[in-house]
């Protein structure tokens, strides 16, 4: 079985992050799904797909890895708005992963 048909983020894991590390409450312990070269800093599912982003380049697909979108930049906070996948990059901007576009500060990240 491979870890994709054990772990759907839509329907039966807890998803968490320590230091580099993603993890999955599941079967009654924590797994470490995947690992980053920098720090992980958010989590979010999104169009069916539990993405990452950090002290890293881009925005992952967890369990593949792939950079899906905001490759130039990291992100430190990602949330949906208005069906757009939006995030924190360092500049402090609130902007669109896709297609960089930042918001004009009426959003706020808790």
């Amino acid at each position: 079985m491979s870890l994709t048909q054990r772990v759907n983020p839509e329907e039966e894991a807890l998803a968490f992050s320590s230091g580099n590390g993603i993890y999955v409450w599941a079967y009654d312990r924590p797994q470490c799904i995947a690992t980053r070269k920098g720090k992980v800093k958010a989590l979010k599912v999104y169009e069916g797909r539990l993405l990452d982003a950090g002290n890293y380049s881009g925005v992952r697909d967890t369990l593949t890895g792939e950079v899906v979108s905001g490759k130039e930049d990291q992100w430190t906070h990602l949330a949906e708005h208005e069906g757009n996948l939006v995030g924190v990059s360092p500049h402090k901007f609130i902007r669109e992963v896709k297609t960089g576009k930042v918001y004009d500060g009426k959003m706020r990240f808790l």
